[in-house]
């Protein structure tokens, strides 16, 4: 099966360099790279120049992360999917680990690993480079319930056939973020998913990312996903209620969470109290104690 590596890039000077080399470095070799840039006002697209030979390069004004990843999906011809942002990196043998899945899966739709994360001012070139035994590849599938109250796969991790993308009709380019957790939602939903155990990629955090920079955002926009989605999918809001409120409350959690991170005691005890009447859990009743100490 032909692999097409789709790589959002935006003034990734600094990373894209080493993101393209661990591609390079796969131990499967039938794959093509569609580099998108959105917009870049650094020297990124001069450096990509120097791989002209190895990439597709597309350059587009600043578009955003979804629209930048569904255009590379559009130029390439590959029958699975693979994602990867301009400062992550993969193990040499994540494209072969996953492709021995789908070859033993055929009814597989959707495809992702464990990974390690790494704060950019941590990273070394050795990580995670050591060779894994074929036989020691471990997989399993992963219900939907399970997928719905936690939908976060790493981008970087994902795999998923082409026809699969393109019957969803991609990602979501109205969404500023959470774009990949409305996709994964709607695919394990229409496929079936499984999760690679082992870490084959490694997530750099950069400090000035936007989920860096707003700590609770990301949990706001997955709400609204979960709202979007139950709106599409009415049968399945009548018949998992339970599982809905339970997501919610996670999610809410989170939000308080992050709020008494910042000393926010008056927001996170709303967003506690509106967590516990949807369905209260430990942690959310242990919080809620802490914005009145």
């Amino acid at each position: 099966m032909k692999i097409s590596v789709v790589i959002p890039t935006y003034n990734s000077s600094k990373t894209i360099v080493r993101t393209l080399e661990s591609v390079f470095k796969q131990t499967y070799n039938s794959y093509e790279v569609i580099v998108v840039d959105d917009g870049s006002t650094d020297d990124t697209v001069q450096l990509l120049a120097r791989f002209k030979d190895k990439i597709t390069l597309f350059c587009q004004p600043n578009s955003g992360a979804a629209a930048a990843r569904n255009q590379g999906v559009k130029l390439s011809q590959g029958d699975l999917i693979a994602f990867l942002d301009s400062d992550d990196l993969w193990h040499p043998q994540k494209l072969e680990f996953q492709v021995a899945v789908f070859d033993k899966h055929a009814d597989l739709g959707i495809l992702s690993t464990r990974f390690q994360t790494v704060r950019e001012a941590n990273f070394t070139n050795d990580v995670a480079q050591q060779e894994i035994p074929l036989e020691n590849l471990r997989f399993e599938l992963i219900s939907f319930d399970d997928v719905f109250l936690e939908p976060f796969l790493a981008t970087p991790t994902v795999m998923l056939k082409r026809s699969l993308f393109e019957s969803l009709g991609g990602f979501n380019e109205s969404l500023i973020t959470a774009e990949d957790v409305d996709l994964w939602l709607r695919s394990c939903y229409a496929a079936k998913y499984a999760l690679i155990e082992n870490e084959l990629c490694t997530v750099i955090q950069q400090e000035n990312s936007l989920t860096y920079r707003a700590a609770y955002s990301p949990f706001l926009a997955h709400l609204d996903v979960i709202e979007a989605f139950c709106k599409k999918n009415e049968a399945f809001e009548r018949d998992h209620r339970l599982l809905i409120n339970t997501a919610k409350s996670s999610i809410y959690t989170c939000i308080a969470s992050a709020e008494l991170c910042l000393n926010k005691k008056q927001d996170a005890r709303k967003n506690l109290l509106t967590a516990i009447k949807l369905r209260a859990s430990f942690r959310s009743i242990y919080l809620l104690l802490k914005t009145f100490i």
